[in-house]
């Protein structure tokens, strides 16, 4: 019986590992689309700014280099979300491995549970659907 508690407490923590590693991967690839979506904007600009050169003029200059400031805001606060995404992460699966190491029997129950209720929301969406 103990056996069958810690197989089911290490496919819990590898369940609650993969989740973790999942949210990780999304966050780094949102991370990785907002630097690509940011220099082509900031490329964009530059290229404008080069195109009218001729004609400069001091609100071309404060675009570009508004553009530029905004390009770097916008991907120190992706890195800082990115950052706190994994840290909140990390600290939500250790917690949650502490938890099921302590009362494996009463994460198994939640675990049930949640399972449970998730197929019911599923079948009662998928009934739905089929009534429309």
């Amino acid at each position: 019986m103990n056996t069958s508690n810690e197989t089911l407490s290490g496919s819990l923590l590898a369940s609650i590992a993969d989740g973790t590693q999942r949210v990780t991967a999304q966050a780094d690839e949102s991370l990785h689309d907002t630097h690509q979506a940011l220099e082509h904007a900031s490329r964009t600009m530059a290229e404008s700014a080069n195109a009218f050169r001729g004609n400069k003029t001091g609100a071309l200059t404060d675009a570009a280099a508004k553009t530029e400031e905004f390009a770097r805001r916008g991907m120190a606060r992706a890195r800082e979300m990115s950052t706190h995404a994994r840290e909140r992460a990390t600290v939500v699966r250790d917690a949650t491995a502490e938890r099921v190491q302590a009362q494996p029997m009463k994460a198994l129950l939640v675990a049930a549970a949640a399972g449970a209720a998730t197929a019911m929301v599923v079948q009662w969406l998928s009934h739905s659907r089929r009534n429309y």
